[in-house]
């Protein structure tokens, strides 16, 4: 019975698995796997792009193999596995320079490099120094060293010169990362500001003109009343023609005055 069960599973393949996509595939076939987009991340991580942009910089760098496979991202987007490797240094508690160190040592260790076969041979006694243990120099009767290289090993002097290679490439990424981030910012927020200037200049000029109906207005109302009155006093006798004349005469003379509205 089991054996006819196991039978069973090798004829009839998972339907749940889906196969894993290589360099043949289209692009529309790569959208059928997860993807996650910088606004993903934003929200997954709880933290702004500039840091999605950190984040991903420092996983590329820690894990350059996958990189170069192309297990980082999908189509334009950022695979599970970035996701994952995201996850594992937020939880490492190290910064970004000793996560990457960190992972390169465990998961890629650095070999011991050999010089290349076009260059000089280096002398036995030369090497010789490399492996001695620390030690005071000794002192001939010029007080002169007999030698000047004093470490533990010497590959480990070419070990340590790689991991601070590694970290300064690391630094120099996030800056640039951090640089186009400001420029960005910057470049928005000079946008906003011009587009505030449009507007307060705007208003500056829509109060200039609502200022100036508004002594249109007035004038335009204490013509009228002054008309009104002269007529009310030549109506009722109080001046007589000729002395309406001459103030209907003077008030046309002020309203024609320069500047007047």
């Amino acid at each position: 019975m089991e054996q006819h069960q196991r039978d069973k599973a090798l004829e009839e393949p998972d339907r749940k698995l889906l196969p894993f996509p290589n360099a043949a595939d289209t692009a529309e076939t790569l959208t059928a796997y997860t993807a996650y987009s910088v606004k993903d991340l934003e929200k997954i991580f709880e933290v702004k792009a500039r840091q999605v942009r950190n984040y991903a910089s420092a996983v590329k760098e820690a894990y350059y193999w996958l990189e170069e496979e192309g297990c980082l991202k999908v189509g334009n987007q950022y695979s599970q596995t970035m996701v994952d490797k995201i996850w594992e240094f937020r939880n490492s508690g190290l910064t970004i320079p000793q996560w990457i160190k960190r992972v390169h040592q465990v998961q890629n260790p650095v070999e011991r490099v050999e010089p290349e076969a076009s260059s000089p041979a280096i002398k036995p006694e030369v090497l010789a120094l490399y492996d001695e243990p620390n030690q005071v120099a000794e002192v001939d009767g010029n007080h002169n060293p007999s030698h000047y290289f004093f470490t533990s090993s010497y590959s480990d002097r070419y070990r340590s010169t790689k991991l601070s290679y590694q970290e300064q490439t690391s630094e120099e990424n996030n800056f640039a990362n951090e640089l186009l981030s400001q420029f960005a910012e910057i470049a928005e927020d000079t946008k906003a500001w011009n587009q505030a200037e449009s507007e307060r200049q705007n208003i500056t000029d829509r109060q200039a003109t609502l200022k100036g109906l508004t002594q249109a207005l007035r004038d335009y109302s204490n013509e009228t009343t002054a008309y009104r009155h002269l007529k009310h006093k030549l109506d009722s006798g109080e001046i007589s023609p000729e002395q309406a004349t001459l103030m209907l005469e003077q008030l046309q003379g002020q309203n024609q005055k320069p500047g007047k509205i």
